[in-house]
């Protein structure tokens, strides 16, 4: 790995669907590291769905990931009024005349009700309560033109594309507390007895819990990348894991197997696992 960076990604709200549902919209507590380079590649100006493993752009895969949540999150559940829009030639409805088009575009026709899982700040009356959270980006050995206009665009704050925390409507922004400062880091797992480690980490990893530190923890199957299927005419996640992770802010001590994805922060003394 040849550098890592670290930003916040807030906001009032978010929604991160989990893979596996179906006909309720539930979320994951953490943006799905797919979440995040999707994330990564609209501020690398790079097309949406044509980042993933056999497009041009394959490349992007190769960052590592890291996501740890700062502030503490709680989810509640909302009723949503869905318009349905049809694109030109996808079914009959899209012959329909132009005063019927805009008749449904303003939700006066059918619309179907979701019901939809959403994260919120835990305490969301306080004046400050934002949804909150530390995303690790380690960039590799080479120096594609993606990674060099990622990296000028967090530079200058461009997001050319907006940012959302998942869904489109779940607006938000990036803040830099460290700025764009690379992380002293060291490779590899440094002990054997327990160690903190801040953010999700695989559980296949982790040998044992520390049962009487303080912590709220919770684990989860997430999709890690996608491919791009020709025939199906969009994506399929390629690989699936489970993952641990607090959802405050405080760290999880473990015993952890050895692995050349940890790494180790010498200032704060904790560990972190990228993907």
């Amino acid at each position: 790995m040849k550098e890592l960076i670290s930003f916040d990604w807030c906001g009032k709200m978010a929604h991160f669907r989990k893979f596996y549902s179906n006909a309720s919209a539930l979320t994951h507590t953490i943006p799905p590291r797919t979440t995040v380079l999707g994330l990564l590649a609209s501020i690398a100006e790079i097309e949406r769905d044509s980042y993933y493993f056999g497009t041009e752009n394959e490349a992007f895969n190769s960052l590592k990931i890291g996501i740890q949540i700062i502030n503490p999150v709680r989810k509640i559940n909302q009723k949503f009024n869905y318009l349905k829009i049809v694109k030109d030639g996808a079914s009959e409805e899209s012959l329909a005349s132009d005063i019927n088009d805009l008749y449904i575009f303003r939700g006066y026709g059918n619309r179907k009700q979701i019901s939809t899982e959403i994260i919120i700040p835990h305490s969301i009356r306080d004046k400050d309560a934002l949804v909150k959270y530390r995303i690790f980006v380690g960039f590799p050995e080479s120096d594609e033109p993606v990674f060099t206009k990622l990296k000028a665009n967090l530079t200058r704050e461009y997001y050319p594309f907006g940012v959302c925390l998942g869904a489109a409507n779940m607006l938000g922004f990036i803040a830099q507390p460290n700025g764009i400062e690379p992380i002293d880091y060291e490779v590899g797992l440094q002990s054997k007895d327990f160690v903190e480690v801040i953010g999700a980490i695989e559980e296949g990893l982790v040998s044992e819990i520390d049962r009487g530190h303080n912590f709220s923890i919770e684990h989860d199957l997430f999709p890690t990348s996608f491919t791009h299927n020709k025939e199906l005419k969009g994506r399929i996640a390629n690989e699936t894991k489970v993952f641990l992770y607090s959802a405050d802010k405080s760290s999880l001590r473990l015993k952890l197997h050895s692995s050349e994805s940890l790494f180790f922060f010498p200032k704060q003394e904790q560990y972190i696992y990228l993907l």
